[in-house]
């Protein structure tokens, strides 16, 4: 009599252990990659409200303008009808840190004036700028840091601490 063929294939026991393993695996990599594609959008988002501020000393030289750039002006519409910065859905200006804004000259603090002067960034029709600093929230409630250094318009913005 022939001896009975051999089946070949896995044991219900081998596939319960493989799918518990591949729940294991995506119960830990999926929580971490929404966070990163949440950081991402989030930098593209940033990176966004950054590239429109550098438009905007463009803009004011193209126009003959002027312009100061504080939470207050930034929905403003400027002669070409559109507003000076349009930030992403969620995000919001913040004046900068007056903390961060101090410095001391000949161990002389700035006034509380010269201060709050800096809160904006001026951007002059003839293609210079006035350093200052503004903050941003993003949609998630984070600072970012947003500084301009003059007389180039050199723009910085990284993520508060």
């Amino acid at each position: 009599m022939p001896q009975a063929a051999k089946h070949a294939g896995f044991t219900l026991l081998e596939m319960l252990v493989v799918m518990a393993l591949i729940a294991l695996l995506a119960a830990v990599v999926v929580p971490s990659f929404s966070r990163w594609f949440d950081q991402s959008v989030r930098r593209s988002e940033a990176a966004d409200a950054l590239g429109q501020v550098r438009q905007l000393r463009d803009r004011s030289i193209l126009m003959g303008l002027d312009f100061d750039l504080n939470p207050a002006t930034a929905a403003q519409l400027l002669p070409d009808n559109r507003a000076a910065v349009v930030l992403p859905t969620g995000w919001k200006w913040q004046a900068a840190d007056p903390a961060s804004t101090v410095v001391a000259t000949n161990n002389i603090a700035i006034s509380e004036r010269n201060i709050k002067a800096r809160r904006r960034f001026y951007f002059h029709r003839n293609g210079t700028c006035e350093a200052g600093r503004l903050a941003l929230l993003d949609a998630q409630g984070q600072r970012w840091a947003l500084g301009m250094a003059a007389p180039r318009c050199d723009l910085t913005l990284k993520l508060a601490p």
